[in-house]
């Protein structure tokens, strides 16, 4: 497998930073920002994400899925 497209659930602080360095590194970057607020999506994109619409697109064209977040947000994301 060679991990090209790179899905991050979360865009927010910590995705987004993370996923441009991933962009610096030749790696295609997607997510879904359907429900998710102005700053997340100025986030994503400042990121380099492309908007994959909807979460059964991500979970179709991604090589790898990461969800960054907090890791007090780490229950409520597993539900």
């Amino acid at each position: 497998m060679s991990n090209r497209t790179i899905a991050i659930l979360s865009p927010g602080d910590m995705g987004h930073r993370i996923g441009r360095a991933l962009g610096e590194h030749g790696h295609d970057l997607i997510t879904c920002l359907a429900g998710r607020s102005e700053r997340s999506r100025g986030l994503a994109e400042k990121g380099g994400f492309e908007d994959a619409k909807d979460l059964e697109t991500v979970t179709c064209r991604a090589d790898l899925i990461l969800s960054i977040i907090p890791p007090s947000d780490g229950p409520a994301m597993a539900q």
